[in-house]
């Protein structure tokens, strides 16, 4: 499946970096398909999730440590950014996501086992107060918005559940019914298909991606199917909840953690943490490719073309860069960078728009 891109393009890609608390700016240049260290940003908290405005004129970072979210004005030619405010939201977030009409940004808090969600226009200001909260989502991990703006969906790692959510004009929740995807799955990241008609998620203890289909009308999830183990991870056994913080540890385990799509290309890829691979499966959720990418990957991103991906690693201080290939899926490592201590997120954003 081949994809229509601007082999001139080039991107600014931010990495958010939690141990010495910098947000690092890379330049990555689609003609010379190289990556380039530009600037590093120090915060006041450490920086974990980014998200951006949809005309890319700003750039949001939820912090978990004083549970806020911290907001930037970003130079649309160059990427470099400008503080603009610090927002207490009072809740530590994993995972932060706007709706499509920009409106308000919804977050979740592992820790705190809840999805809230405030105003985007409140986001200038020192406190924004939630406009919904829902509690009881043990171990909530992600959430994200069906492209219509309609509906939300968080994974509960805790419960091996998704759940969905109507949200009206003011902000305000309708619960849909909760689905399961599979007993010891571990639900963690999603991502939803640009027509809104799929979802997919990853098994942070598994590294399997469960496929969903998305009723546009109602919200409704349908699971469709689920992947099988990879041969890239047959060697370790299934992982478990918090099994970095265990006396055994997460070594031998599946250790999963981030995905995205490569849509245009067909392929979706995810990373798992023990084994430092970022592996890729068609949209039939065949695998058919495996990277060797930087020590333990939290977070990658893929170029909105499908272009390019970046992944970066919790035990690395450099960030690498990749050419999708379109016919086989196969990631091919182009160029390093360096970047901070600590990274644990990943966002790339085409330039000169």
């Amino acid at each position: 499946m081949s994809a229509s891109h601007d082999a001139n393009a080039s991107y600014a890609v931010y990495v958010a970096n939690a141990k010495d608390a910098t947000i690092t700016l890379l330049h990555l240049d689609g003609s010379a398909e190289t990556l380039t260290t530009v600037d590093s940003y120090a915060s006041d908290a450490k920086p974990g999730p980014i998200v951006f405005s949809a005309d890319g004129s700003t750039l949001y970072s939820a912090t978990r440590g004083d549970k806020s979210i911290s907001s930037y004005r970003i130079d649309p030619h160059s990427g470099a950014l400008t503080p603009v405010a610090r927002t207490q939201v009072g809740a530590g977030l994993v995972y932060l996501t706007l709706t499509p009409n920009q409106r308000f940004a919804a977050g979740v808090s592992y820790s705190d086992h809840k999805l809230v969600v405030v105003r985007t226009a409140d986001l200038d200001q020192p406190t924004a107060t939630p406009v919904a909260e829902v509690e009881g989502i043990n171990r909530a991990h992600s959430v994200v918005a069906s492209p219509d703006g309609s509906f939300l969906y968080v994974a509960s790692l805790g419960n091996d559940t998704l759940h969905g959510f109507k949200i009206s004009d003011d902000g305000s929740l309708e619960a849909l019914p909760t689905v399961a995807v599979a007993d010891g799955f571990g639900p963690r990241h999603q991502v939803i298909s640009s027509d809104g008609r799929t979802l997919y998620v990853v098994s942070e203890f598994l590294a399997q991606v469960a496929q969903f289909s998305i009723d546009t009308a109602t919200g409704a999830l349908s699971l469709e199917k689920i992947s099988s183990r990879f041969d890239a991870l047959s060697s370790q056994k299934p992982g478990f909840a918090d099994a970095a913080d265990s006396e055994q540890g997460t070594d031998g385990l599946i250790w999963a953690a981030d995905l995205h799509l490569a849509e245009q290309q067909g392929y979706v890829y995810v990373s798992d943490r023990t084994s430092s691979q970022l592996i890729g499966l068609d949209l039939e959720l065949n695998e058919v490719s495996a990277a060797a990418t930087e020590k333990q990957p939290r977070a990658f991103d893929i170029s909105s073309d499908g272009r390019f991906a970046v992944g970066s690693g919790e035990q690395s201080t450099e960030a690498a860069l990749y050419r999708v290939e379109a016919s086989t899926g196969a990631l091919t490592p182009l160029d390093k960078a360096a970047v901070g201590n600590g990274p644990d997120w990943v966002a790339i954003l085409p330039l000169g728009r």
